[in-house]
């Protein structure tokens, strides 16, 4: 920590030193890319580059312009001034994390089962290698970060410097019990639910621990595995309720407040879990250790960069699941209307006939084309929705005056070639949204073992497997939609050949080839 805190102070000193403005810094990157578009001998390498640092400079400067300007106190009282604003934040936390002093938890574990053995606690206490250590490389690289300052980008950078420091770090917080300071600081930050909300209560608070301690805890990091595979089991769940008749008159889906479920979490109850469950005392020292030396901050004003970082596009009210419709039946087209919602206003907030050509590329390329992505990777939409949102990115991409329509020069399929055939580069939507598709199917096939593979295979493919099942009655959307990549996974892959009893010699693709093999 004691080296991490003089690069940064280091850090701070030459961007004073060096007057970094974000509002400069993208006027001078809009300069330098309208330079090389202008200038014959300019290498593809060199424009991709200076778009790329253009495309920092712009989120850069957005996530500066979102702030909270104002929130209620109890009384009503509408407070703005930033010492407020942390003073209200403030309290409403510690009224959240304050204890109750539950005295029953016993009773409320009489049923939890000891399933932990003496070969997973062995696994889980020996010391870790370097190994486990960069697994922290499987980290988004500029999520945003803690205290310290430092993204996850960093230490891999860097990693011949500071491996061995790190690993040490790791260890001596494991066996010896000692935990540098500052290294378990925290940083809450507040996600607005709604938009232009002043109630604490439609904030949703996001903990950012410093990527040095992240490792720690990341120790027990399991390849493979995605927080959003519970978007396709959370939907198949939905399906069966909606369609299966046992679904319709016997179970039903509980939506809880994780404000009061997991944000309230008391941390006798949970050293108590894992006593019954039968992890060792040394894992539970690890663990408690961990949560009870949290030093935390409320920072009310990083909101949009979280947002930003994490992915999250659409937050709380009723009928939706990390962001996605909980209900994918009726119309498509209008269940995912708000896509070009979204892409809309957020063009709509864009000075466009102050940007140049090499600006709105950027802006295309990093921020409108990423916005359906959430959405691509779990369902396939209609190729009228498809339509919809490259329409509205050709206008803005023309127009220079809006609401007034420029003329189109070139087709849409024009602006998708790459460079070097004379296009700009631009994704077709329809074909990026199979190729997404294709990456989850390939997951499947990759880790069977996981959650969201065994559901689907006790739903669709009990008896087969996952690359040779036909048709199905009555599935859900998810798996419409990952259906609909088959087609382009196989043309990709090759059957490693073990005893050959899986293997169809006529139809499916097995001879030795240097591509992908499943």
């Amino acid at each position: 920590m004691e080296h991490i805190a003089s690069c940064r102070k280091a850090l701070s000193q030459w961007r004073r030193q060096n007057n970094v403005n974000s509002e400069k810094l993208v006027e001078e990157l809009k300069e330098k890319v309208e330079d090389l578009y202008s200038n014959d001998d300019a290498t593809t390498e060199e424009i991709a580059d200076a778009l790329k640092e253009l495309s920092t400079a712009l989120k850069a400067e957005e996530m500066a312009r979102n702030r909270i300007t104002q929130l209620l106190d109890d009384n009503g009282n509408v407070v703005e001034d930033e010492e407020g604003l942390v003073a209200i934040a403030t309290s409403y936390f510690r009224q959240i994390f304050e204890s109750s002093n539950p005295e029953d938890i016993a009773d409320a574990l009489e049923n939890v089962s000891t399933t932990i053995t003496g070969a997973i606690n062995e696994d889980l206490t020996t010391p870790v290698t370097e190994w486990e250590v960069k697994a922290m490389f499987a980290m988004y690289p500029e999520k945003a970060p803690g205290p310290d300052g430092m993204t996850a980008l960093f230490y891999p950078k860097f990693w011949d410097i500071v491996k061995e420091d790190l690993t040490r770090m790791v260890n001596q917080f494991l066996f010896d019990g000692t935990m540098a300071q500052g290294l378990n600081d925290t940083n809450i930050c507040l996600i607005p639910k709604t938009d232009k909300t002043n109630e604490m209560t439609k904030f949703r608070p996001i903990s950012l621990c410093n990527v040095s301690y992240k490792i720690i805890s990341k120790s027990a990091f399991v390849a493979g595995r995605q927080i959003t595979d519970n978007i396709m089991i959370a939907q198949e769940m939905f399906h069966a309720l909606r369609t299966k008749l046992a679904g319709r008159v016997k179970r039903m889906a509980i939506k809880t407040d994780m404000s009061k479920a997991y944000d309230r979490m008391e941390w006798s109850f949970i050293e108590a879990v894992m006593q019954k469950m039968g992890f060792s005392e040394i894992w539970i020292g690890w663990i408690m250790r961990c949560i009870t030396s949290v030093n935390k901050r409320i920072a009310v004003n990083d909101r949009q960069q979280i947002k930003d970082t994490l992915g999250i596009h659409n937050e709380g009210g009723m009928g939706t699941y990390l962001g996605i419709p909980e209900d994918i039946s009726g119309s498509r087209c209008k269940l995912f209307a708000f896509l070009k919602e979204k892409l809309l206003h957020r063009v709509n907030g864009w000075t466009v006939r102050w940007l140049s050509k090499g600006g709105k590329e950027v802006l295309l390329k990093s921020i409108l084309l990423a916005l359906p992505t959430y959405v691509m990777l779990r369902f396939l939409l209609l190729l009228e929705i498809c339509e919809n949102l490259a329409s509205a990115i050709t206008q803005f991409w023309w127009g220079s005056n809006p609401p007034k329509r420029g003329i189109h020069w070139a087709k849409w399929e024009k602006m998708c070639a790459p460079r070097e055939e004379g296009g700009v580069g631009f994704r077709m939507i329809h074909e990026f949204n199979l190729a997404l598709l294709a990456k989850q199917l390939w997951r499947l096939v990759q880790y069977p073992d996981s959650l969201v593979a065994r559901v689907l295979k006790g739903i669709y493919y009990r008896l087969s497997s996952l690359m040779r099942i036909a048709a199905v009655d009555n599935p859900s959307y998810v798996w419409t939609s990952i259906s609909a990549a088959k087609k382009l996974l196989l043309l990709g892959i090759r059957s490693k050949v073990h005893l050959g009893y899986e293997i169809n010699v006529w139809q499916d693709p097995w001879i030795p080839d240097p591509g992908p093999q499943w």
